[in-house]
């Protein structure tokens, strides 16, 4: 099995001193992860993404100041194919505050940026060399839920179907996913018919997948600690609920904070972290149906699980613990999905997004 690169982005704001985004080497034969070194710097580079080609990473600054304007900031490194190392490009304000969460379109020429703390949604041109133009659409989204964390709209997530045609917006602050129509000509999302799948209400949607199979689609919810799961129509671009499943155990009733969402290559299983209740929750995926059946709940060693990843081979799990300042690797039961840690336990300071590629 070869050995892949991991880029992990880290909060540089915090009392243990980070540099921005790190470099491992992940090793499936051994699941040992070896640093190479700080590739990119950055301000609270959190959530990264990767070019289809592999040429170009991108990553969000978490802030609500940037280079002197309100809001945060959206960064482009190019990529040196041979050694991993990433290369400064150039970054744009995203006129929002605190962004969480980046998608490059399926064509590669859009990037779309999340900005929780003031509910809008940035849209950046990439040019052909990489670097990013200036926004040329934020939108702006209104509302509120429930609960006190709910007082306004919160982006926290986008994601485009697996034909490209339709773009997803997670808002945990409204209890909506969005749905749009992408024209990736012109970089515009425009309102499709039905307009978003709504949650139930103080759930708080927060990140979401597709099944490999193209036809059920999952969601987290962050402020209930459960996962919806839908079937999806690509034709009309819809989604029906089939049931929804908590990510706690029964007697658990105190505030949780649940987080990310993945699902291994076969489509067998589906994995969700909570943070609160600190814990990784396995579910078996009814192959027939879509619904999910939970295995087990994993805690030992985990500490806050803001982001998690699936390596390469589908046969590993690597969760970033970002209070305890870990990343912690995890093999998968090809038959059970259930999670035996393996390898060693590794230092990075304030992990918040685990990258493979």
């Amino acid at each position: 099995m070869a050995k892949q690169r991991i880029y992990i982005g880290t909060y540089t704001d915090q009392a243990t001193p980070s540099e921005g985004i790190y470099l491992y080497e992940f090793d499936p034969a051994t699941a040992k992860l070896d640093l190479l070194g700080a590739v990119g710097k950055a301000d609270d580079p959190g959530f990264l993404t990767l070019s289809a080609d592999g040429r170009f990473l991108y990553t969000i600054n978490e802030l609500t100041q940037f280079k002197g304007q309100d809001g945060g900031g959206v960064t482009a490194f190019a990529v040196d194919r041979a050694t991993g190392k990433l290369t400064f490009l150039n970054d744009q304000p995203t006129h929002g505050k605190h962004p969480c969460h980046i998608t490059l379109d399926p064509s590669g020429r859009w990037a779309l940026v999340a900005n929780y703390s003031s509910g809008s949604l940035s849209i950046f041109p990439v040019q052909a060399d990489g670097r990013l133009g200036p926004a040329s659409s934020v939108i702006q989204n209104q509302g509120h839920g429930p609960r006190p964390e709910q007082e306004a709209a919160h982006v926290h997530s986008t994601l485009f179907d697996p034909t490209g045609r339709y773009l997803l917006v997670s808002d945990l602050g409204i209890d909506q996913i969005l749905i749009y129509d992408f024209d990736a000509s012109t970089g515009k999302p425009h309102a499709h018919n039905p307009a978003a799948i709504h949650t139930d209400a103080g759930a708080g949607p927060r990140h979401m997948t597709f099944h490999p199979n193209k036809r059920w689609f999952y969601q987290v919810n962050e402020l209930n600690g459960s996962v919806g799961a839908y079937a999806f129509d690509a034709n009309q671009g819809s989604f029906t609920h089939l049931h929804t499943v908590s990510t706690l155990p029964a007697d658990f009733h105190d505030h949780v904070n649940s987080a990310d969402i993945h699902i291994t290559p076969n489509g067998k299983f589906l994995y969700a972290s909570t943070r609160g209740y600190d814990s990784i929750a396995v579910f078996a995926i009814d192959q027939q149906t879509g619904h999910l059946s939970r295995v087990e709940l994993i805690t030992e060693n985990i500490n806050w699980p803001r982001n998690f990843a699936i390596d390469g081979t589908g046969e590993y799990l690597l969760v970033a613990n970002q209070h305890n300042n870990t990343v912690v690797t995890f093999r998968i039961d090809a038959t059970t999905g259930r999670l035996t840690q393996v390898g060693d336990i590794i230092q990075v300071p304030f992990p918040v997004c685990v990258l493979p590629v």
